[in-house]
């Protein structure tokens, strides 16, 4: 098999952890490849936190496997823990896991080229000093004014991130559903909303004031993406046909998992 490794390269543990695990492949016979080899490659390794995660399936448009080991805090995709990950790697070598399907999300800003998310799309007003006035559309019609400082759209496995912290629904990770929830709203203009894959969502900005500001209120993807909005600008989102296989290997349940690192949280 050919194994694609990505480390944090900011974490000297995921660091060391990507080299032994690089060792212990070549030693049983099978092919290490780097970056630049992407489009081979049987699985990819993901050696960090959620955030290293979402960089590599940005980065590498890898249509394998995803398996990754938590480097960092909580990890809501991560399979296991980095003191775990060198027992399980001989489960991978002789095919003893199962694969989550993790949609992702498609959109675009205004008539740009599309983009897609795993996790969210995120309007928000970010140092602009009013609050932002959004009217969201599912199928061209209008669902809801929002007053107040941005909203999140969120995939299934983005539904546990931003989402969760901002009073938006848990959504099953295999589910073709998106969350919308609005972010600090003037109550009661927005609530969190579920749309399905047939739907199709459409955000745009009509402020109150047209005049231009040196802080301007901003689109971020993923967190990786960051797009300034202008009045007048639309985002258009919607269920994706592509998705993300994350490898497991352990028989924990989402609900174990997620509870489990919600204690992690203190909460």
């Amino acid at each position: 098999m050919k194994f694609l490794l990505y480390p944090n390269r900011s974490n000297p543990a995921a660091l060391a952890l990507c080299e032994r695990a690089g060792h212990f492949l070549r030693q049983n016979g099978h092919t290490v490849l780097l970056a630049a080899g992407a489009e081979g490659a049987d699985m990819l390794l993901v050696f960090g936190g959620d955030g290293t995660l979402l960089r590599a399936v940005h980065e590498l448009h890898a249509a394998c496997p995803v398996w990754c080991v938590n480097c960092g805090h909580l990890g809501y995709l991560t399979d296991c823990e980095l003191a775990q990950a060198e027992a399980v790697l001989p489960r991978l070598l002789a095919g003893d896991y199962h694969l989550e399907k993790r949609m992702l999300m498609h959109g675009a800003l205004n008539d740009q080229p599309e983009f897609t998310a795993l996790n969210e799309m995120v309007l928000h007003r970010g140092a602009y000093q009013h609050a932002l006035y959004l009217y969201l559309y599912v199928n061209d019609q209008l669902a809801m004014r929002l007053h107040g400082d941005g909203l999140i759209v969120s995939t299934p496995t983005g539904s546990t991130a931003y989402n969760l912290s901002a009073g938006g629904p848990v959504l099953m990770p295999e589910a073709r559903l998106l969350a919308v929830t609005p972010i600090c709203a003037h109550a009661p203009s927005g609530v969190p909303m579920v749309v399905s894959a047939q739907d199709t969502v459409r955000v745009q900005w009509l402020p109150a004031y047209d005049a231009e500001e040196p802080d301007m209120p901003y689109l971020v993807v993923d967190g990786l993406r960051r797009e300034p909005l202008r009045p007048r600008d639309s985002v258009t989102l919607h269920c994706g046909t592509q998705s993300v296989l994350l490898v497991r290997t352990g028989d924990e349940t989402f609900c174990q998992r997620l509870q489990g690192k919600l204690r992690m949280s203190g909460e």
